[in-house]
């Protein structure tokens, strides 16, 4: 133990003083090689049923990272990329990016923690605590996960108990591949489990056209209905939203419930 404390120390503790910066590039069958997803994305969505209640945005840079030969691949909600990679030991790496650059410790053949090391001031280096990661077969993409999504948390049908916002048939019907039927002039639902910075609505649920988007201008001139969904126990609640705007910085605020739906055994 006091072997492995004393290279993380010299290797990375020290690292502003580049005599103590590892310089060997990471090989073609590292034992790190593969790809790996973070412990608690997405499982955690389908356990609290929420998608920002229990991402703590850590994926918003990588829920899967893999590693190729002298390179990493980032995927992430909103950031995607790679870098090279240095070998520091034979359970240690990192990204040869100097400031921040992120520290890969492999634990085991299936256990890999990483974290990010901001050295923006130099010797008073900012180091941030560990993500676990583990083996998996694939890069989960963002529309393999709104599907998951679909088929384990919203597929089903829902007697509407309470609505307030959309003209809809007494029963209302969401199937695992974004259809819904039962609400006038609404064909599709959606869900955003790649968080959007620009408009950050938490748990964003909306229904639409998929023709209209089609045919739309931008990417917010078609009809379309944003709400923000919550489970309790077997209600589907949709509520509603307002954008506050204070130093030129937006907000958003959830107001009241616009649609309760009851889902049917």
């Amino acid at each position: 133990m006091k072997n492995i404390f004393l290279i993380i120390f010299t290797g990375f503790i020290l690292i502003g003083d580049c005599s103590f910066a590892p310089n060997k590039k990471a090989g073609k069958n590292e034992p790190i090689t593969g790809i790996w997803q973070l412990d608690y994305y997405p499982d955690s969505i389908f356990i609290h049923r929420s998608i920002n209640d229990c991402s703590e945005w850590t994926s918003d840079y990588a829920y899967n990272i893999q590693f190729e030969g002298d390179s990493c691949h980032f995927y992430g909600w909103n950031e995607n990329g790679s870098e090279p990679v240095l070998k520091v030991n034979s359970f240690l790496y990192r990204t040869k990016s100097k400031d921040p650059y992120w520290e890969f410790k492999l634990e085991t053949k299936e256990k890999l923690l990483i974290r990010e090391i901001d050295e923006m001031y130099h010797h008073d280096s900012i180091i941030r605590p560990y993500f676990p990661y583990h083996r998996v077969n694939k890069v989960l993409t963002m529309d393999a996960l709104k599907k998951r999504i679909a088929k384990e948390m919203f597929a089903g049908k829902y007697k509407v108990v309470y609505n307030d916002t959309l003209a809809t048939d007494k029963i209302v019907e969401l199937d695992d591949n974004l259809g819904v039927k039962g609400v006038k002039v609404f064909t599709k639902y959606e869900i955003k489990p790649d968080i959007d910075i620009e408009f950050s609505l938490p748990n964003y649920f909306s229904f639409f056209n998929p023709e209209e988007r089609l045919k739309a201008k931008s990417k917010y001139d078609y009809l379309s209905k944003a709400l923000s969904f919550q489970f309790s126990e077997d209600t589907l609640i949709l509520k509603d939203y307002e954008v506050l705007t204070d130093d030129g910085e937006d907000d958003i605020k959830l107001t009241r419930p616009r649609m309760k739906l009851l889902r049917l055994k």
